[in-house]
């Protein structure tokens, strides 16, 4: 490389640095997961209402909504603190009409946290709940999140597992992935 060239590339970086502290935007990154626990979640027919409307999706017009509040949220990604879940599962769109099967879910996360990363944020996500053939085993849960809505500007997307979202039992999903949080 050249000189004149290396040193463009040198101001140019200076430059951005400059710029960076003088707006005093700086970013820090999580990444990691939260597990969220909860007992007591019920089903009925018909799909969810919910604040940000994402888990009011039913594409085929027949659908249970599953909601579970309270469950307790840890972990390094959002911190400690509650959540409330509300998901619709697509029953008309099953893989098969018969379990073992696959059924698509449309739903919302909200957070309440404390600690270093204090906020209330909505979380929707995407994904499949899957009967097992069994009546008494517990499903499977698969899916992606995103961040929506933070009290503390904090961005963020991943994905789901765990297992759960039966009426009367219990859940437990691992949120994975990574978040930011921009503050002036």
């Amino acid at each position: 490389m050249n000189r004149r060239v290396f040193s463009v590339a040198i101001l140019s970086l200076a430059i951005g640095m400059i710029a960076m502290s003088s707006t005093g935007v700086m970013a820090k990154t999580f990444k990691g997961s939260a597990t969220i626990t909860g007992t007591g979640g019920s089903t009925v027919d018909g799909a969810c209402s919910a604040p940000d409307d994402y888990a009011e999706i039913c594409p085929s017009g027949t659908c249970k909504c599953f909601t579970i509040t309270g469950a307790k949220v840890t972990g390094k990604l959002f911190g400690k603190g509650t959540a409330d879940v509300v998901a619709t599962i697509d029953v008309g769109d099953a893989l098969s009409n018969t379990a073992p099967t696959c059924l698509p879910a449309y739903g919302e996360v909200i957070l309440n946290t404390s600690g270093k990363k204090a906020a209330t944020e909505t979380i929707n996500f995407q994904g499949a709940f899957c009967q097992p053939a069994s009546v008494n085993a517990k499903g499977s849960v698969g899916a992606a999140w995103q961040i929506i809505d933070s009290t503390n500007d904090e961005s963020g997307l991943g994905t789901v597992a765990g297992r759960g979202v039966e009426e009367g039992n219990d859940i437990d999903v691992i949120l994975a992935g990574t978040t930011t949080i921009t503050a002036p």
